[in-house]
């Protein structure tokens, strides 16, 4: 039998090379197609938070705690909140004491704190009198003199310093009405000029004032204040600034105005 060269066929490697050609050649020919893209990462749908609605007069009114966590971050980003307060968990229950006190929460916190040590929360300045104002019907506080007469510009004597101070408050709904006071004296008595750097040594007829109103608006207002502690009465600060009283040793300014103080008190007593 004749070979395939013979018979005019081609030998095998030739085959393969032609076939390798003609494959090259379809290769070129064949416009070559892009490689496909690779699939893009699907979006982050996050979920909307509802807006938390307003009343009539345009005050945020949450409907639950989630909402109120949101008010109390909201707050504290702003960064206007009182200093003391570091996490969203200690002003959302600042803002649960302005709600019982019956209070706008994002003004009233501003006279709301954390009392250093103390592990709790206390009122000051004008806040626990705004909390009792809609429940008052008349309210009236004044300095004394030592003389027990009231200091005004009627009865000429604003150059007498101040003694002590009375507060007046009769209740809405009752025509009782409650008087406290506190003098120098009490706060002699009860060792208030024992620390250093003191209100009570600085601003004594503020103290004196804020100790007769603290007096007066928890006996009268209880259900209001709901036991809320008073800066000025409960740790003896003022505006919310120093240290809480926790009955320091006494230093020689407070003894020396103490020592006279009660100097006063017993020339009067002797007359």
């Amino acid at each position: 039998m004749s070979n395939a060269a013979d018979l005019g066929y081609p030998e095998d490697d030739d085959v393969q090379e032609d076939s390798e050609m003609v494959a090259t050649q379809q290769q070129q020919e064949e416009p070559q197609q892009a490689a496909p893209e690779p699939a893009a990462a699907p979006a982050i749908v996050r979920p909307k938070r509802a807006p938390i609605p307003l009343n009539k007069r345009g005050v945020i009114v949450p409907t639950d705690m989630v909402e109120e966590f949101r008010i109390a971050e909201w707050l504290l980003s702003t960064g206007m909140v009182p200093s003391c307060f570091k996490t969203p968990a200690q002003v959302a229950l600042a803002v649960q004491i302005c709600r019982v006190m019956g209070v706008a929460p994002s003004v009233a916190i501003r006279q709301l704190m954390i009392v250093p040590k103390a592990n709790t929360i206390a009122a000051f300045g004008e806040l626990p009198k705004a909390a009792c104002e809609r429940h008052i019907k008349t309210f009236d506080e004044f300095p004394i003199d030592q003389e027990y007469e009231r200091i005004c510009y009627a009865n000429k004597n604003l150059h007498q310093p101040v003694w002590g101070y009375v507060a007046r408050v009769v209740r809405a709904g009752s025509g009782q009405e409650r008087e406290s006071f506190f003098t120098l004296a009490m706060a002699t008595k009860a060792g208030l000029f024992n620390r250093k750097e003191s209100p009570w040594l600085t601003y004594p007829d503020r103290m004196l004032q804020m100790r007769a109103r603290s007096r007066v608006l928890k006996d009268v207002f209880p259900d209001v204040l709901s036991g809320v502690a008073i800066g000025e009465y409960d740790f003896d600060m003022l505006d919310g600034k120093g240290a809480p009283s926790y009955g320091k040793a006494q230093d020689a300014k407070g003894q020396e105005l103490a020592d006279e103080i009660a100097a006063l008190g017993e020339e009067e007593a002797a007359q």
